[in-house]
């Protein structure tokens, strides 16, 4: 069942994703920068991220002279990402990428589409596994009667979805 608030005329969504199967080798960066929703953190080696979360912890944000946040915020090419889990984790990540740019489904919803039905907990600790915050979104799944929780604060769950033209009650 797809659900959706009511969609503004611009959204802004996460750009598609090249899920490598093999880890980059490059040297480990960690940049905070400044996003579109509060500090942005990124780990990336080489081009490829690994971590994407909007905490920096005591770092300040630096200024964005790779245009990180303009690839991730709008842009259309697909950015690298390198994501490991188990089988059952990177089962629910891919199907959290088959939710279109504003919609949501629930957490049973995403469990039954997994052949899962009654499995909206183990679905639900996936998604909070989940590394790639945006990237991988989700920030559309929500609980059944609610927003639910979500590791970032339910704040930054709001703006997020804003981004993408929906709107909770």
């Amino acid at each position: 069942m797809e659900r959706a608030g009511p969609v503004t005329e611009r959204r802004i969504c996460p750009p598609p994703v090249d899920w490598r199967r093999l880890p980059p080798t490059g040297r480990l960066r960690r940049l905070c920068l400044p996003g579109p929703v509060g500090p942005l953190w990124l780990e990336l080696r080489d081009d490829c991220v690994l971590r994407l979360g909007f905490a920096c912890g005591q770092a300040a944000p630096q200024a964005d002279a790779e245009g990180w946040c303009a690839r991730l915020f709008g842009g259309l090419a697909p950015v690298p990402v390198y994501l490991r889990g188990t089988p059952f984790q990177e089962a629910v990540w891919r199907a959290l990428l088959e939710i279109p740019c504003g919609q949501t489904r629930s957490y049973g919803e995403l469990a039954a589409a997994l052949g899962r039905p009654g499995g909206a907990r183990a679905v639900g600790q996936a998604v909070g596994a989940n590394p790639l915050a945006w990237l991988v979104p989700c920030h559309r799944v929500l609980a059944a009667h609610g927003p639910g929780g979500y590791h970032w604060g339910l704040a930054v769950k709001r703006r997020l979805l804003a981004l993408e033209g929906v709107e909770l009650p």
